[in-house]
Formats: C-alpha cells, sequence, structure tokens
C-alpha cells in the first residue's frame, strides 16, 4: 500500500518560509537584546524565593471589627525550599497589617525576601503567598479549553498570545530598560506581532494582509493621538503611580519614562485592534466570495456596516476594562467628595481616561481602514484573474 504525500502548495511555501524567517530573526533579536540584562537591573531589590512555613511559635492576631481582617503579628519557623539557601530554617516576625494581610499556618507555601546586609549576613522576611501553582494551573485550564473548544485554531491562538507575551517581555521591556524611545519600540513590537499572529491564524491571505495593515495603522494612530493629548495636557509617563520607584531603579538613565505612556496605550489597544481589523477582513471577504460582482464601494459600504456593530462594542470593552482597574480610584473619589473640576484633572484620571479613548479612536480609524484595503486587494485580485 502506497502512501500518499501531500504536495506543499507554492502559496504554504511561502508562508512557512516567511515564519521561519521572521522566528529565526526574532530568537537573535531575544538573545542579543538580553545579554547583560544585570547591568540595567537593580541589585538593591533583594532576592525572591520560596519556603514553607514549619510552625507558628506564637500567634497575636485580632480580628478588626471594621474590615472583618486579622491584623496583628506572628512568630513563624519557616524553611526555604529553592535558592543557594535551600534547607535553611529561620525565626521571622510576621507583621499582618491591612496592606500586608499575609496570615500563615504550619504547612503554608509563601515567598520570603532575602536582603543582603554589608557584613556577609542576610536578613529573612515574609514577602507574600506562594501562588504559583495555583496560576499555572490556571493557565493550563485556559490552554486546554482553547484548544478543546477552538481545535486547531484554538492552537495557533495560544502560539499567537505566546509570541506576543514573549515578545513584550524579550524585547520591549529590555529595549526600553537600555533607553530606546519606548513609542518606536513599541510600535515595532506590535508591527512583528500582527504578523505573525496574523500568519500563523490564516496564512497568507487577502484578509490577513488586510488585517495586518489595519492593524499597524490603527495602532498608529492611537499611539500619535495619545502622543498629542500627553503634550497638551501636560501627561508623561511621570504622572503614573510607578515613575517614583522606576526612577530611583534608573537613576540618571530616566528619559525613556516619558514615552511609557504611549507604549502602554499601543500595546494595550493592539488585542481589540486586532480583533476588529480580521473580524472586517473576513467579512468582507466572505462577501467578496458569496456575490464576486459586487463593486469596491458596495463592498467597502458591507464592511463598514459590520464594522459599526463591532466598533461600539471594543470601544465598550477597552472603556470598561480602564475603568474597571481604576474602581478603587473611583471609590476614593467618591468618598472623598472630588469635585467635577477636580476630578477630570486628576493625573491618574486623566491618563485612564486617555488610554480608554486613545485604544477606542485606533478601533475606530482601524474598520474603514480594514474595509477599505480589503475591499481593493479583492477587487484587483478579480481584474487578475
Amino acid at each position: 500500500m502506497k502512501l500518499k504525500v501531500k504536495k506543499i502548495t507554492k502559496k504554504q511555501l511561502i508562508k512557512i518560509t516567511l515564519l521561519s524567517i521572521v522566528i529565526i530573526i526574532f530568537i537573535s533579536a531575544i538573545y542579543m537584546i538580553n545579554q547583560n540584562n544585570q547591568d540595567y537591573q537593580s541589585s538593591s531589590a533583594g532576592k525572591y524565593v520560596k519556603a514553607v512555613v514549619l510552625e507558628v511559635k506564637d500567634d497575636k492576631l485580632e480580628t478588626s471589627d471594621k474590615s472583618g481582617l486579622q491584623l496583628g503579628s506572628q512568630e513563624v519557623s519557616l524553611k526555604i525550599t529553592e535558592g543557594e539557601h535551600k534547607g535553611e530554617v529561620h525565626d521571622v516576625t510576621n507583621e499582618v497589617s491591612q496592606l500586608h494581610n499575609i496570615v500563615v499556618k504550619k504547612g503554608t507555601k509563601i515567598i520570603v525576601t532575602i536582603l543582603e546586609n554589608t557584613h556577609n549576613s542576610y536578613n529573612v522576611a515574609i514577602y507574600n503567598y506562594d501562588r504559583t501553582n495555583t496560576i499555572l494551573v490556571s493557565i493550563i485550564l485556559f490552554v486546554a479549553l482553547l484548544c478543546l473548544i477552538g481545535g486547531i485554531k484554538g492552537f495557533k491562538a495560544v502560539l499567537g498570545l505566546a509570541f506576543a507575551i514573549i515578545g513584550i517581555v524579550m524585547i520591549l521591556i529590555p529595549l526600553v530598560a537600555r533607553g530606546y524611545d519606548a513609542i518606536l519600540v513599541s510600535i515595532g513590537v506590535v508591527s512583528i506581532i500582527a504578523l505573525v499572529c496574523f500568519v500563523v491564524f490564516d496564512g497568507i491571505s487577502t484578509k490577513s494582509v488586510s488585517a495586518i495593515i489595519a492593524t499597524v495603522i490603527g495602532v498608529t494612530v492611537a499611539g500619535v493621538f495619545a502622543y498629542l493629548v500627553q503634550v497638551l495636557g501636560h501627561l508623561s509617563g511621570f504622572n503614573m503611580t510607578e515613575a517614583e520607584s522606576l526612577m530611583l531603579i534608573s537613576g540618571d538613565n530616566q528619559f525613556y519614562i516619558r514615552g511609557l505612556l504611549v507604549a502602554g496605550i499601543i500595546i494595550s489597544s493592539l488585542g481589540a485592534v486586532m480583533d476588529v481589523a480580521m473580524s472586517i477582513a473576513s467579512s468582507v471577504n466572505e462577501i467578496y466570495v458569496v456575490n464576486s460582482n459586487l463593486t469596491f464601494k458596495q463592498l467597502v459600504a458591507s464592511g463598514m456596516n459590520v464594522g459599526k456593530d463591532a466598533m461600539g462594542t471594543m470601544a465598550n470593552t477597552l472603556i470598561l476594562a480602564f475603568t474597571g482597574s481604576s474602581l478603587n480610584l473611583l471609590l476614593l473619589v467618591f468618598s472623598y467628595g472630588i469635585s467635577f473640576t477636580q476630578f477630570i484633572n486628576n493625573d491618574s484620571i486623566a491618563i485612564e481616561l486617555l488610554q480608554g479613548i486613545a485604544g477606542s479612536i485606533g478601533i475606530v480609524i482601524c474598520v474603514p481602514v480594514a474595509a477599505i484595503i480589503t475591499s481593493f486587494i479583492c477587487k484587483r485580485d478579480l481584474k487578475k484573474k
């Protein structure tokens, strides 16, 4: 019995070649960029390692009437379970407050901080619960459900998501930490992520090409808008809550912090813009396949009609996501009875509003761009045939 060998088409060969080149360049870039990362990292942050509580020797906790939390202190004996101090047993005092509410008992898995002193000694303190296993199980469950329900497309979505995360963590962050322009780097990384994700998910087709172009234009417009509002509204990365810590760590190399606000907006809007771009491109392409007699204007109009629905829902998604992340701040504003003028001019509120609006503008621009480009490519292919 002869086995049938499936021939690779020219289109598949181009796709494989393009992906191979991009992946090789991507891996090489990661290797080169992450050389000597320790030169750009703070040495005073201490080490964080896993530990387990052996015994609670003294428990001076009382339940608060207001918050219902246990407050006070605990005398704890713990054992370090990883790193160069693995196996060592230490007695520490665990101060339990409302902000640092880490209540432990025998067998509790925790993370401890090891701070080195000048005389070859070190201090150990309880930092937080060890949530590693819980988070890993959640990730595995998410990936399993995505692959189980989505099949091969779900698996491709996982690959695209992994590529995006690696690109941000291993390329964007190290480059920004070295002082490169955060806005330009983020646009470059976003463009590569869009290219790889769409090609992996849909191959080289009318839909993927249109979606890639629309995504890059959409997030770029969102970034340009955010930059203009940042300049006119006197906002910058220095207005963010983490700015003080970044300035202390970076020392004299503080100039890159200015672009972090816009870079963050570009990255946060990427997912929603990609979703809308592919939805419009796919819809226009399917309409064209069903009826290739439609004119260019009719195809664009069809894409716009689909885009109007996606535009509203995705804009809501972005704005509500930023609102949800600022819920504590909004509650604080309400509790202090802050006026609208003071509210709208608060740095944190202005930044959250800018993030939501800039991302939504990226989506709005993405819709006509995707509709026009997809319609143009479809009609151009028809003329060639």
